[in-house]
């Protein structure tokens, strides 16, 4: 029987969960939801903190850019502003202080 995921963390937007009986995670981003491992976690967390640095923030805001986030091996893409960047940021960053 599968269990539903308990939810580790949320935003407006974006939540990270995990099924007790798996040992993956459910990255949720409102409109598509990714199973990833923890490794990949991991990197989702490197990649954003490298997109929402206070220069790469400024550059987005001030030219309208938006960053593009790789993950398992390329084979997904979701694009992000600079408002879901942070919201991101704040989502892993307080997953990763409990």
């Amino acid at each position: 029987m599968i269990t539903a995921p308990e939810i580790f963390e949320k935003t407006p937007k974006f939540s990270v969960s995990q099924h007790e009986d798996r040992r993956n995670f459910v990255l949720d981003f409102g409109y598509r939801s990714l199973a990833i491992s923890f490794c990949e976690l991991l990197f989702v967390r490197e990649q954003v903190a490298r997109f929402s640095a206070h220069e790469n923030l400024v550059d987005m805001i001030e030219q309208g850019h938006s960053e593009i986030l790789r993950l398992c091996n390329n084979e997904h893409f979701f694009i992000l502003s600079s408002k879901e960047v942070i919201e991101l940021q704040t989502l892993l960053s307080r997953l990763f202080q409990k």
